[in-house]
């Protein structure tokens, strides 16, 4: 997930909670007590550094300079984070 920025206002309480698992996620509804789970192949937390991303799929970008069809699908909300996940931002750990 990308950081938090001015205009998403003073909570710095993501409505996105990730599961122990590292595959599950929950979202808080519209009302309290509301959530909605869901389950991928793989989640990152927020504090997830570009270098653990890219242990994660580096067999897929090998693969793709060896010549193979590759194809890693980023999809979200606008504003979500996706490009923020794949260039990262500013210098070291979080530079893509």
């Amino acid at each position: 997930t990308r950081p938090f920025l001015p205009s998403d206002g003073s909570s710095t309480q993501s409505s996105i909670d990730i599961l122990p698992d590292g595959e599950s996620l929950q979202i808080q509804g519209k009302h309290v007590g509301e959530t909605h789970s869901f389950k991928f192949d793989k989640v990152f937390a927020p504090s997830t550094g570009q270098d653990l991303v890219f242990d994660e799929v580096s067999e897929f970008v090998q693969s793709a300079l060896d010549g193979y069809h590759v194809c890693l699908f980023s999809y979200g909300q606008t504003g979500s984070g996706k490009t923020h996940t794949m260039q990262g931002s500013g210098n070291a750990a979080m530079r893509g």
